[in-house]
């Protein structure tokens, strides 16, 4: 019911704070007949949308496989708030809430994890937080840090597994990983032929276990000659997934794979020279 100085025109403007929240506006308009008051208007001002800002990053974890591993991020800004987590950066499916879990395995170490978090006035992005999963505590690969060691000796394991120079021992995880990256390969061409895990490892696969291991250690840095003799193991292990080679296991572990109806017969006999030939020797 207060005049508003200047408001003298037959409309009326101004710039809203939220002190002005639930205002009554009304006018008297006047000639020389009279006046005329008009019913009042009620002013409803909201609080502008606030882009969202990330107040807690996630952080990086570290677990051992077939563990679960949580990613939460803390976030301020006007609600509703939507999430939306990345691995690697790209989206992931379903992963729409405050904190992510995925029940890991080996394959997920050295994932990156991030969230985006969104509302009507923008969006922010998380910082990454690594994912490392360590293989289970003695898990039995087809090679050894003794097979590696025999073959490549310590000094290079020591080397290819610590990033500090002055380093001694062997990084037992990173070796670790490497050889259940060798595994995870080579049952990939196993699998079609034999029932899996093997109940004894031929010697075979102990000497290609090492050339793809220490190659996985090796990683950007690969000379040629690590290079060619983990080109050769793949060879092989293309040899025994075609039936070429066999590995001399019992009968019970072999499966017998066809294609339109077609089986696989072994044209090379079990450790014959040529196919040991093929896959290269020496160290």
């Amino acid at each position: 019911g207060t005049p508003i100085s200047g408001a003298i025109a037959s409309s009326y403007t101004l710039t809203t704070s939220l002190a002005d929240n639930a205002a009554a506006f009304s006018v008297v308009v006047t000639n020389a007949a009279g006046t005329a008051t008009s019913n009042a208007a009620a002013l409803t001002v909201t609080a502008a949308a606030v882009a969202p800002s990330i107040t807690a990053q996630p952080q990086a974890q570290s677990v051992t496989e077939g563990a679960q591993a949580t990613f939460s991020v803390t976030a301020t800004g006007t609600a509703p708030l939507a999430y939306q987590w990345r691995r690697n950066g790209t989206p992931i499916s379903g992963a729409i809430a405050s904190s992510y879990t995925l029940t890991t395995s080996l394959g997920d170490d050295g994932a990156a994890i991030s969230v985006v978090v969104s509302n009507a006035a923008g969006s922010a992005t998380s910082a990454v937080a690594m994912l490392t999963v360590m293989p289970q505590a003695g898990a039995r690969y087809y090679a050894a840090e003794s097979d590696m060691a025999t073959r490549f000796g310590l000094t290079e394991l020591v080397q290819l597994t610590n990033r500090v120079h002055t380093a001694s021992t062997v990084d037992q995880a990173v070796l670790d990983r490497a050889l259940a990256d060798a595994d995870a390969e080579i049952n990939a061409y196993l699998q079609p032929r034999y029932a899996l895990p093997l109940a004894s490892v031929p010697r075979l696969l102990v000497n290609v276990a090492c050339d793809v291991a220490r190659y996985r250690l090796y990683e950007d840095r690969a000379t040629d000659h690590v290079r060619r003799r983990y080109e050769d193991a793949v060879r092989m292990l293309d040899r025994i997934r075609k039936g070429e080679i066999q590995l001399g296991l019992d009968q019970a572990q072999s499966l017998t794979p066809s294609t339109g109806g077609a089986e696989f017969a072994p044209t090379t006999r079990v450790f014959s020279r040529d196919a040991l030939r093929d896959y290269g020797g020496g160290s």
